[in-house]
């Protein structure tokens, strides 16, 4: 990717870290064409390996456009997409510790999902007519599609599969799947954070408010464009390790050696 930048002052303040971001995207797009290179059957891929094909091109992209916003000091837009970026590390990782019955689960859970939707809509009258008659007809297709992945989730002592499934494919909380995997800290910092500014919240009143002037801002910021960018490199390349043990890419010196320069650019705490 030829970078360009779109605020100038922005990329001098941070110059280290876009430079370090634009070389790490040009490099995972050279991984994409490594992926393609293995020339691997659909038939033969794990579906754990299908799921991190899609999940790894999805969020190259997502950097991307992290990428983008910090350059414009959309530093707060950009925060909304890093908690997407953390919560698919966090799953993957939690597949990776037992990627047999959890890829099963994680492929899945859209048939659970179909099924709490449609029945949502057919019974919401405020819905239109046209859509409740739409899956009406699809109900059918849902409920086989459904039957088939039944084995792939617990069930309670009457048979059903628990609500908490129908909410999240693992049945657990981000929170507590990072927590199972040594990643309790991202939730209760980074991936807090984010969320806050996600979710509207007053908390992130002071982002566009001036204490000091007493008065409204709107335009671009320069404050935390480092975190950002550290952030969405870290994730990326949590990423892209599991890829490459996955998919024996062997590039694991590669790896070692973004991780050591990203090490030197670790925000002030």
């Amino acid at each position: 990717m030829q970078f360009k930048p779109q605020n100038n002052e922005i990329y001098l303040h941070y110059h280290e870290h876009f430079d370090f971001v634009s070389d790490l995207i040009q490099y995972t797009d050279y991984c994409v064409d490594l992926l393609d290179a293995k020339n691997i059957k659909r038939n033969d891929m794990t579906l754990f390996q299908k799921i991190l094909g899609y999940i790894y091109c999805r969020a190259s992209l997502t950097v991307k456009s992290i990428f983008h916003l910090a350059n414009i000091g959309h530093v707060h837009d950009a925060d909304n997409i890093l908690r997407t970026l953390l919560e698919t590390v966090v799953n993957m990782r939690y597949i990776k510790n037992d990627p047999e019955k959890r890829a099963k689960m994680y492929w899945y859970f859209g048939c659970l999902r179909n099924k709490q939707l449609a029945e949502k809509i057919i019974k919401d009258v405020s819905y239109s007519a046209y859509l409740r008659d739409g899956f009406k007809e699809l109900y059918p297709e849902i409920q086989r599609q459904l039957e088939e992945c039944r084995d792939y989730f617990p069930r309670d002592e009457e048979g059903k599969i628990p609500n908490k499934y129908y909410r999240n494919w693992s049945g657990k909380s981000i929170r507590a799947m990072a927590k199972e995997i040594g990643m309790g800290d991202y939730y209760n910092q980074p991936y807090y954070m984010h969320s806050i500014k996600s979710h509207g919240s007053i908390e992130s009143f002071q982002d566009f408010f001036d204490i000091n002037k007493l008065s409204y801002f709107a335009g671009p910021t320069m404050d935390a464009v480092d975190r950002c960018l550290f952030e969405a490199s870290e994730y990326i390349l949590g990423i892209l390790d599991i890829l490459n043990g996955e998919y024996d890419l062997k590039i694991d010196g590669e790896i070692i050696s973004y991780k050591d320069k990203l090490s030197k650019l670790a925000p002030s705490p």
